[in-house]
């Protein structure tokens, strides 16, 4: 199933060619690659990230607009009801992410899993800390409407 969408949706999502940080186009697989690796890996560079600017954001901004109410809302567990809710909206017929799990196996198996699913997102939410897999992610690049595929 998986094969077959992919394989369906390639020639529509095919980028021949990218420019390169000194602005040279390159067709190479491995080059290409390279470019979009170096781009993302600036893009999310740690050492930019300044952690006291979000910090005093967070707490002198953001939080000091939430009253009282709403911040036991956002940290009280999470509950089954918002479990299913969550498997009911996931749009079927996508591909799925670096789990491999589509969300049609998550609504057929809902019964099997929103136990175990509704443990572990509580266990994130009272930890702060997330599995690694759980950071990552399948970028695709889309080129810009009515560029030529080929360019």
């Amino acid at each position: 199933w998986l094969a077959y969408k992919l394989k369906k949706r390639k020639p529509k999502r095919t980028i021949y060619q990218l420019l390169d940080k000194n602005g040279q186009i390159e067709a190479d697989p491995e080059k290409k690659k390279e470019i979009v690796r170096e781009y993302f890996e600036n893009l999310y560079d740690q050492d930019r990230v300044e952690l006291n600017k979000i910090e005093t954001y967070l707490k002198e901004g953001i939080l000091q607009l939430l009253s009282e109410d709403k911040k036991k809302i956002l940290n009280k567990k999470i509950t089954l009801s918002e479990i299913r809710e969550s498997i009911k909206k996931q749009k079927s017929n996508k591909i799925p992410g670096p789990d491999g799990f589509p969300s049609e196996l998550y609504k057929k198996m809902g019964e099997l899993l929103e136990n175990l699913l509704l443990e572990i997102c509580n266990e994130v939410l009272l930890e702060a800390r997330t599995s690694e897999s759980w950071k990552e992610a399948y970028i695709t690049l889309i080129p810009e409407e009515g560029a030529d595929a080929n360019q």
